[in-house]
């Protein structure tokens, strides 16, 4: 959260163990319950998706700083 008690999140996705496919959604400028209306494709074929794992890390957003990691989920 911001001095401002606002937050401007975004989320960064990829699968592991490759990382080589991110992507990112766009900043949900100051909100502490954004809603992220959108979709990603991770085109990889059927046999090789029960070994990857998708990763979602959530950033706060600071134009003139390091962005901030909120959390982070695996499924």
């Amino acid at each position: 959260m911001d001095l401002g008690g606002t937050s401007d999140p975004y989320v960064k996705l990829f699968l592991m163990p490759d990382k080589k496919k991110k992507f990112q959604t766009k900043v949900q400028r100051k909100s502490l319950n954004p809603v992220f209306n959108e979709t990603f494709v991770f085109k990889i074929p059927y046999s090789e998706i029960s070994g990857q794992v998708l990763v979602l890390n959530v950033f706060d957003f600071d134009r003139f700083g390091k962005h901030d990691q909120v959390c982070a989920y695996h499924t």
